[in-house]
């Protein structure tokens, strides 16, 4: 299981934890009255979070059928987490606007690599592979990743 996944996969329990944690253990109120253009601090939380959860899955395998996956997964992810507060336990407020939030940081997410990658060549250039680097073995276990570290390990 390569550091990318892992990361993916404790990231999205963290998810659960964190939105599952019952409510005398969150800070503040859930339900406070705004206007529904009105930005707080929950909406943007609820956002960032899901905003890491696209953007960690989709460094697992950059596609745009991956995305797709994403995608949909945020709103599977985004509709069990808002139910599940409705538990006894949790005893939280289940919201139509937090699922919002969750669906808006995981296209923000989703969205915002993608620009990344098509607008900053050196994201998956030479000098500069976050990806590769991410699956890089310190011990050197996984052997060579790509051409660059064959053509090194052949001279060795």
């Amino acid at each position: 299981m390569t550091l990318r996944l892992r990361l993916a996969w404790f990231w999205t329990l963290v998810i659960f934890f964190l939105c599952w944690l019952p409510r005398q253990y969150v800070p503040g109120h859930e339900r406070l009255p705004t206007p529904l253009l009105e930005m707080n601090f929950d909406k943007l939380v609820h956002m960032g979070i899901f905003f890491v959860f696209a953007v960690l899955w989709i460094c697992v395998k950059p596609s745009a059928r991956q995305s797709i996956w994403i995608f949909l997964a945020g709103i599977a992810l985004a509709t069990i987490t808002e139910l599940g507060q409705e538990n006894r336990i949790v005893n939280r407020d289940c919201s139509l606007e937090d699922g919002l939030a969750d669906q808006a940081g995981v296209v923000l997410g989703i969205v915002g690599f993608w620009l990344i990658v098509k607008f900053w060549p050196g994201f998956r250039g030479s000098k500069f592979d976050f990806f590769e680097r991410l699956d890089t073995d310190p011990k050197g276990q996984d052997g060579p990743k790509n051409s660059h570290d064959q053509a090194h390990a052949d001279r060795d």
